[in-house]
């Protein structure tokens, strides 16, 4: 169970002290996706192998999301998953899952502090 700490009356996960405003941000709002281009070299690589290739990235912690599909049916081919900064995004290993409501309350007692 991860340790907690009290600021304002309010138990804390440590687990959060951490991590970034724009993190604390993306986990209790979710990430801010917009669509980023695929350079032309790229697209046209992929496109000779029967593919396309889509990248979100997130406007707040600076996140990315790629995922390539097979044509013509939009089959995932593959995902990879790119954090700005792993160091203040991500919680230790084989710590068990940050819940939501978690980095809620650490957003609030960091902005309120």
């Amino acid at each position: 169970m991860p340790r907690k700490t009290r600021r304002f009356s309010v138990e804390i996960d440590e687990r959060t002290e951490h991590m970034s405003l724009e993190a604390l941000r993306c986990r209790t709002f979710g990430h801010a996706w917009i669509e980023r281009t695929v350079a032309h070299a790229r697209r046209m690589s992929l496109a000779k192998l029967g593919q396309v290739e889509e990248i979100l990235g997130c406007e707040r912690c600076g996140g990315t999301w790629e995922t390539i599909y097979a044509l013509p049916d939009f089959t995932r081919v593959s995902t990879k998953r790119t954090y700005a900064d792993p160091g203040t995004y991500l919680v230790p290993p084989r710590s068990g899952r940050l819940r939501r409501h978690e980095a809620r309350k650490a957003l609030y007692c960091r902005r309120a502090s």
